[in-house]
């Protein structure tokens, strides 16, 4: 991936096309899908049927220029008129700004990074224990490639090494994820990563698409992120995941509306705790806390072992065990009986005439 992908349509990049068809569905105008040219050009401009985007900016510059220069070809169009426009110009660059992080500068967004799926715990827990289950489909280990490279897109899966760097392409290791290096917040790239993570199974975006429409239109599904996810973020966050997972799949609603028309009065739309989003109704008491053992379980092998509590406890034991040898030799016993080990240990045996309770028994014994 040496060079941006040419030759593709407006509808190939998620990011961009799902904002764009978010503000669609909201102001009831078509979706243009353009296709897209990456030109040495200095601004965005649309030529006909084409989005021409300068191919030297970078990912934060090449997504507002795109969502810009659309919106104005709508309101020349008189598809839109001039208030729907700067709402929806508005919003839409200001969460861009928000996706990209624009107000933290990172020289390390530059680093390419070859991963694993596991290593993103946001979207690999919920995919192995929610998810996948749900489709009845396998968990892969697919590679993540933390990516620079990646200029028009959060993230995408890549079938075959065609483009490719060939630090990424040593081995057949196909399907692979790229995730772009400049967007950094998990509340954001999550959806990403599952959105890809199906499209790799599947191998076929459509599916993946219709398989997420179709858990998401389940009401207990949703309480289950809602569940785990509120562990992890804050309110604030997780309605920003929430938003991104509705905008990506292409929900008719909004998932925190879903949990504002269930919550029975209650103030908050997305809690720590699940709220009562079913007909049967639901306890009050959270039901999340069965995650943490599961996280826990799962975390357990990349983790590896905790040698911090050894190396406090091997010299305390060292001690010991010195001490038990120590105290046999000057009884004169062959071997070390648990009694007298635990009598040591508690600092209360007589070295020179030990009296252990086997031999006591022995000599009270009846033939």
């Amino acid at each position: 991936m040496n060079k941006i992908d040419t030759n593709q349509n407006l509808s190939n990049f998620t990011l961009i096309s799902s904002l764009l068809r978010n503000f669609s569905r909201h102001f009831n105008c078509p979706f243009l899908d353009f296709s897209i040219k990456f030109k040495n050009i200095e601004m965005a401009q649309i030529d006909n049927d084409c989005l021409c985007l300068p191919i030297s900016s970078d990912p934060y510059g090449l997504s507002t220029s795109a969502v810009t220069v659309y919106l104005q070809n709508l309101l020349k169009l008189k598809m839109i008129d001039e208030q729907s426009f700067r709402l929806g110009l508005n919003f839409n660059l200001g969460l861009l700004h928000e996706i990209y992080e624009k107000d933290i500068d990172d020289s390390s967004s530059g680093v390419l990074n070859v991963m694993k799926m596991d290593q993103f715990p946001h979207a690999f827990i919920p995919l192995c224990d929610l998810i996948l289950p749900e489709i009845n489909a396998p968990y892969n280990n697919y590679r993540v490639v933390v990516s620079p490279d990646l200029k028009f897109d959060v993230c995408r899966p890549y079938f075959e090494s065609k483009g490719l760097p060939k630090n990424v392409c040593e081995s057949d290791d196909f399907p692979i994820i790229f995730l772009n290096s400049y967007v950094k917040d998990p509340v954001f790239y999550t959806t990403f990563l599952i959105d890809c993570y199906l499209s790799c199974y599947f191998k076929d975006e459509d599916k993946s698409l219709r398989e997420m429409k179709g858990l998401l239109s389940d009401l207990d599904f949703i309480d289950i992120l809602n569940s785990f996810y509120g562990n992890i973020w804050e309110e604030s966050d997780l309605s920003k995941f929430f938003f991104m997972m509705g905008m990506v799949f292409e929900l008719p609603y909004s998932i925190s509306d879903v949990f504002n028309s269930h919550s029975s009065g209650q103030e908050k739309t997305a809690q720590w705790g699940p709220v009562d989003t079913s007909s049967r109704g639901r306890q009050s008491v959270d039901s999340s806390f069965w995650h943490s053992g599961l996280i826990e379980k799962m975390l357990g092998p990349v983790r590896g072992y905790d040698f911090t509590v050894k190396e406090v406890w091997q010299p305390i034991v060292d001690d010991l065990l010195a001490m038990i040898e120590e105290k046999r030799k000057e009884s004169g016993l062959e071997r070390a009986p648990v009694e007298f080990m635990l009598r040591v240990k508690d600092g209360d045996v007589n070295c020179e005439k030990p009296r252990l309770l086997q031999d006591m028994l022995s000599e009270m014994r009846v033939w």
